[in-house]
């Protein structure tokens, strides 16, 4: 008796609620979930980052909330910025220097952004930074084409710095700096 109770219950209390199904119908009284996007959808664009990414590390950077710091986690790729739990202190005063040019700004303290008009601009500091790949979505390919060499059109326009320096490289000379300033001005300043 008790069983039966509960199971009477258990129909009462889940009848209109519980009619998640299409096929059960009662749909002006139940919820039907959606498709989803899938996050997981196969991107030409990242596939071609991957694949660079294989042959040479480097990063990339994006215009227009593209390539979005953070999330490039989920693709296995890097950028300079982001909101990761633990970043190089040396890194963002050398940003936080560099934000005193107008051309690069500072968003939620730790996201970068550079409209593509100041790309020529904000170039030198990410080339030192190892971007090698900037990505926007239906660019304007007159503007981004005159500071970057344009490298692939898929779902995302990538572009690519050829003169952005690698990870690790030998040198014949040394130079010093006392304050971040400094080197971005050297960085300004060289070739």
């Amino acid at each position: 008796a008790a069983a039966l109770l509960l199971t009477l219950c258990a129909g009462v209390f889940l009848w209109r609620t519980g009619l998640h199904a299409p096929a059960v119908g009662f749909d002006t009284y139940t919820g039907h979930v959606t498709d989803r996007v899938n996050f997981h959808a196969k991107s030409p664009a990242m596939e071609f980052l991957r694949d660079a990414q294989r042959r040479e590390p480097s990063r990339g950077f994006g215009f227009h909330g593209n390539f979005h710091p953070g999330w490039t986690g989920a693709y296995g790729l890097e950028t300079i910025h982001g909101p990761d739990a633990l970043v190089n202190p040396f890194l963002r005063e050398l940003v936080t220097a560099a934000i005193a040019n107008p051309a690069i700004e500072r968003w939620w303290d730790w996201r970068i952004y550079v409209d593509v008009a100041n790309a020529a601009v904000a170039r030198p500091l990410f080339d030192v930074l190892n971007v090698r790949y900037y990505l926007d979505l239906q660019s304007d390919q007159g503007v981004l084409g005159k500071a970057l060499k344009l490298v692939k059109t898929a779902d995302l326009d990538i572009y690519e710095s050829p003169t952005a320096w690698p990870r690790a490289f030998f040198t014949d000379r040394l130079d010093t700096y006392d304050r971040p300033e400094e080197f971005i001005e050297k960085i300004r300043a060289g070739d």
